[in-house]
């Protein structure tokens, strides 16, 4: 390929790197001049960092496992995520575990951000790339919460919300997107650890978009998961 476009990758992926973190953890927003992540801002995985965590990963692959500096990023952002971002909780009689939402040295929140369900797809590939086995456990964890939390509603659906609290989670706003993000983590896990039952995670996903957002011209929006009589809206979703 064009060893351009790898340059300017790594121009970019350098720069962030130079950019003082909070136990390998980042903020949505960062000061240019002063060459660090926002402190006054919460720490998740939801929209705004996600992104930074999967190319960590996903640039040191690229590099035919080379490009040490990314992975020593990603191990160290792993390790922060596991003391400080993972939560367990206990709805519906189940117990799963997911990622919360917290403020620098305050107390975790029950606070989930649907985007966070990339981590569990990105875990289970650096496991497949020979990273430590504590990652796919980890992974495996995550990926039934992610599951859990869409099961726990009618159509399968996951409820899109920002800050959504899922331990008070009939007071969230009903309108929906189909989130296919976890279904493209239910089949990362499934083809590198070969293992059916993310395929039939991700079937199951699959229907309810099928049974209930199917158009004539793609797939929309919900009103409402919890109502299978809920009418399409008139919109699409790029997630």
């Amino acid at each position: 390929g064009n060893m351009q476009y790898w340059k300017w990758a790594n121009r970019t992926g350098d720069t962030l790197l130079n950019y003082r973190t909070w136990n390998g953890l980042v903020s949505r927003f960062l000061y240019r001049d002063e060459r660090k992540f926002e402190e006054s801002s919460d720490v998740s995985l939801g929209p705004g960092t996600d992104s930074y965590y999967e190319y960590l990963l996903k640039q040191w692959v690229q590099s035919n496992f080379t490009a040490n500096r990314y992975k020593v990023a990603y191990m160290k952002a792993v390790e922060g995520i596991s003391r400080h971002l993972v939560l367990h909780l206990k709805l519906h009689g189940e117990r799963v575990t997911v990622l919360g939402q917290r403020a620098r040295n305050i107390t975790l929140t029950g606070e989930i951000h649907h985007l966070s369900c990339f981590l569990p797809g990105t875990l289970a590939l650096g496991h497949h790339y020979g990273l430590p086995k504590s990652h796919l456990e980890l992974a495996e964890t995550l990926m039934w919460g992610c599951y859990y939390l869409y099961t726990v509603h009618l159509l399968g659906w996951q409820r899109k919300c920002r800050g959504l609290n899922w331990m008070e989670w009939n007071r969230c706003r009903q309108r929906t997107t189909c989130g296919l993000k976890l279904w493209r983590v239910c089949f990362t896990c499934g083809e590198s650890q070969r293992r059916r039952k993310y395929r039939d995670m991700a079937w199951h996903i699959f229907q309810g978009f099928e049974r209930s957002s199917r158009t004539c011209s793609g797939y929309s929006i919900l009103h409402d998961v919890r109502d299978p009589n809920s009418p399409p809206d008139n919109r699409s979703s790029s997630r």
